[in-house]
């Protein structure tokens, strides 16, 4: 019996996916070149608009509700503010982003790793300044202090004398009002 190989393929797990980019990493030749460049390739395509996007999307799913649920008189002692309740949530819908930015800062492809940080800086920027949801209402500043971590990370992998020119028209380009974060 005949199998569709790119049906197969397209069917695979993440996990299975793994495996055999792994196996076939492992051989010797032409193989393992070509594997090389592939996920290189993969690798290095970073879409800062599409970050940004994707992060104010995500951001703008937040509930106002799920803020107010999570605020309050807590069950077993405490209280939690809106507003802690909302850097919460906030700092829950960042995570697979700042997984992401960790990635390119662990696997030291820096070019990548700053492109990921402005898509990163883009949406949390974009949420502050044109959401105008029942949630941003106990959001104030918690954006921007959020850039102020993402920067201060980002900061950190960069090597002395690295041209971080794109990153400074950047902020004077589209994040205008947060440029002080870059400097």
């Amino acid at each position: 019996m005949a199998h569709n190989t790119k049906e197969i393929i397209a069917n695979l797990t993440g996990a299975q996916a793994r495996t055999v980019l792994g196996r076939l990493a492992g051989r010797r030749g032409t193989v393992t070149k070509a594997v090389s460049e592939e996920v290189l390739r993969v690798v290095e395509i970073v879409d800062v608009e599409k970050i940004g996007t994707s992060l104010w999307h995500s951001l703008e799913c937040i509930d106002v509700e799920d803020c107010w649920d999570r605020s309050g008189k807590q069950r077993y002692g405490g209280y939690v503010s809106p507003d802690d309740a909302a850097f919460d949530l906030i700092e829950e819908a960042l995570f697979p982003f700042r997984q992401e930015l960790k990635k390119y800062i662990d696997l030291q492809f820096p070019l990548q790793a700053e492109a990921y940080c402005r898509g990163i800086i883009r949406g949390l920027y974009r949420f502050e300044y044109e959401s105008h949801t029942d949630f941003t209402d106990w959001c104030a500043e918690i954006p921007e202090s959020c850039a102020d971590s993402i920067m201060h990370e980002w900061k950190k992998s960069i090597h002395p004398g690295t041209d971080t020119s794109p990153m400074d028209e950047f902020f004077q380009d589209l994040c205008p009002d947060w440029e002080f974060l870059y400097k």
